[in-house]
């Protein structure tokens, strides 16, 4: 039984990743998003709040299931998926399936990020978890809404860059100072 189950988006991934975590660690795939978007007039519950309603993405149920099934024997689940939106929101929905059917419960759910697909930058990465971005989320849910034109598009872009910048804004101004400054 692997101790942790690692999601990744592609699958070529997982296979290079599991070389390097090793045996403590079961790594599988997303396959990409997992659930989407209600199509057109079904997709915003304006009596609730304006909650998004989602559907799974039928092609990709089985790897659901095959996430669900290895869960079962994992005490860590580990949402590695891409840093960017899509990954974010990739990782959010598996987290809330999971969570609404209840196959979260007593078990760790954590968010890593690495930016390159080497030794040294997983074992970083998995040693440094964070939680999942609603914000990340959020302006990928905006975009993505079906009734946006294309400024809205242009406007969550730009919101999603200005937050980068503003995070790594935050890391550099966060670090020791050093001899060339």
């Amino acid at each position: 039984m692997a101790e942790n189950l690692v999601i990744v988006e592609s699958p070529a991934k997982a296979r290079t990743i599991k070389k390097y975590l090793g045996k403590d660690y079961e790594v599988l795939a997303s396959y990409g998003h997992v659930r989407d978007l209600v199509p057109k007039e079904g997709a915003v519950d304006p009596d609730n709040e304006f909650a998004m309603q989602y559907r799974l993405i039928e092609r990709n149920e089985k790897h659901i299931a095959a996430i669900s099934k290895a869960l079962k024997k994992s005490s860590t689940l580990v949402l590695a998926t891409d840093p960017d939106r899509e990954g974010e929101a990739i990782a959010w929905h598996l987290n809330e399936i999971l969570k609404e059917r209840g196959e979260l419960k007593g078990k760790a759910s954590q968010r890593v990020v690495f930016h390159e697909i080497t030794k040294n930058a997983i074992r970083e990465a998995v040693n440094h978890p964070r939680e999942l971005s609603p914000h990340r989320l959020d302006v990928r849910e905006v975009g993505h809404h079906p009734h946006t034109d294309d400024r809205v598009h242009a406007a969550v872009l730009e919101a999603e860059r200005l937050l980068e910048v503003c995070g790594r804004e935050r890391v550099i101004r966060s670090a020791p100072p050093s001899e060339l400054e």
